[in-house]
């Protein structure tokens, strides 16, 4: 799996956009829409561009290297994915992505989030959808919530979702061999009341989860660009602190994990 990215990360379009065609000539591409950005995780040789269209609805336009609009997407809900990987699958750009190619599996269409609208202008969960009409995951909450950010974590090989939301994080272990359900939940905590945050560096940021003992864990801190930042055992502490003398201000994602079992995430901010 390799990501390929184009070297204009992100850019408003206001004037018509140049491209090299094979000739060495500058040919100017039109482009109507108001957001490029690239795709993160291509196939291996290859390179995408998305445009992004307002109509009536929004609409999404992928290009290739030869700037082939390859396909089109229209869909008014969906969701910016920030990548948090490791360093040998480090997304350097924006912290937000909507499309990927790779990451979830290695064929040749484009995956991206969709948020599940509710009644009450939350969220009633969201689906993982291919630019095929796919749908690889299809989840729903048992009450409507607001979603702040979905976020994908490599950590020891292994993939994650963590869908942060206002009064519940969900973390999935992601099937990369799954065709219809790439999505095993295996965390449903509420928001561990962490204090203070955000915190000022130097402080130490305490996670109380209450009853759930967090004796003998091992914590996790990983930053946005996906290295980690942290890596500690809780010991007979019953809490967790997390000291930011050494961090640099930004957001961080905890998981506190006991055994093989996730039993505490979240994030937090340092000023």
């Amino acid at each position: 799996m390799k990501q390929k990215l184009f070297l204009i990360a992100v850019m408003t379009v206001v004037l018509p956009f140049f491209a090299v065609a094979d000739n060495g000539i500058l040919t100017p591409i039109e482009f109507n829409g108001y957001d490029l950005s690239p795709v993160a995780y291509c196939q291996e040789g290859e390179d995408y561009l998305v445009e992004s269209v307002m109509t009536n609805s929004e609409t999404y336009n992928i290009y290739n290297s030869s700037w082939k609009k390859v396909c089109s997407i229209y869909e008014d809900q969906v969701e910016d994915v920030a990548l948090i990987s490791s360093a040998t699958h480090s997304y350097q750009g924006e912290d937000g992505f909507r499309f990927s190619q790779t990451l979830l599996n290695d064929d040749a269409e484009f995956e991206y989030v969709v948020e599940k609208e509710g009644d009450n202008y939350g969220s009633k969960g969201f689906k993982i959808m291919q630019s095929n009409g796919n749908c690889l995951a299809d989840i729903t909450f048992e009450e409507e919530d607001y979603i702040e950010g979905p976020r994908f974590i490599l950590l020891k090989d292994k993939l994650y979702l963590l869908m942060s939301c206002s009064y519940v994080n969900y973390l999935y272990e992601v099937n990369r061999q799954s065709s219809t359900n790439v999505l095993n939940l295996v965390s449903e905590r509420k928001v561990s009341d962490g204090y203070p945050n955000p915190v000022k560096r130097g402080e130490i940021y305490t996670i109380d989860c209450g009853k759930r003992s967090m004796k003998n864990a091992v914590i996790n801190v990983v930053r946005l660009d996906g290295s980690l930042a942290q890596s500690f055992s809780t010991g007979d502490n019953e809490k967790i602190e997390i000291n930011t003398s050494a961090l640099n201000s930004g957001v961080y994602i905890y998981t506190a994990i006991r055994g093989s079992r996730v039993i505490a995430s979240g994030r937090f901010v340092i000023e």
